[in-house]
């Protein structure tokens, strides 16, 4: 991947016993790409296979006060809508106390739960037209599939349906009905 294309970047591991929000380090600008590539689990029972993924679990905050969003899968590329630093927060078995994501559960219940979640966020320069750049990602056959994955959510966007909007509490959804 040509240098220019990306301002930044950062991996993080989000532990599932902490809880919320780690600092990525990344200060985006209001109208800046991101893309978050996450994978791993968190269990709430090991030997009953109980377990929550990132497409649930990973919430992402932009700046201190908020609101809260999260994606559909275990990628997302979102584009800021205002400037701040970038927050990520392992969400499960959490709940928030109100939409700028502080924490409505006693910290202490994150002791119940184990695994987490290994998470990369890239900052894409401006100007980057990031829905081509995962396009001619895909025919490298070495790309890993969290980019193919991504690639793919790109190309086949479901549309919120007019007038419609999630609950904060519990983020977007993805609708499967086709007309």
């Amino acid at each position: 991947m040509p240098a220019n294309l990306s301002s930044g970047h950062a991996f993080h591991w989000l532990p599932a016993t902490e809880p919320p929000w780690h600092d990525t380090g990344i200060d985006l600008v209001a109208g800046e790409s991101v893309t978050v590539l996450a994978d791993g689990r968190v269990f709430l029972s090991r030997p009953l296979d109980i377990w929550v993924g990132p497409s649930f679990q990973l919430w992402y905050r932009i700046g201190d006060r908020g609101p809260v969003f999260r994606g559909t899968r275990a990628t997302h590329t979102f584009v800021a809508r205002q400037s701040g630093r970038l927050w990520l927060a392992s969400y499960f078995p959490g709940e928030w106390a109100d939409a700028s994501g502080r924490l409505g559960t006693p910290p202490e219940d994150y002791a119940k739960v184990s695994g987490g979640l290994s998470v990369l966020a890239l900052r894409w320069a401006r100007g980057t037209d990031v829905h081509s750049l995962f396009r001619e990602l895909t025919k490298d056959t070495r790309v890993p599939g969290l980019v193919l994955a991504e690639a793919e959510r790109l190309d086949d966007p479901v549309p919120t349906p007019e007038h419609w909007e999630y609950l904060w509490t519990l983020g977007a959804g993805r609708f499967t009905a086709r007309r």
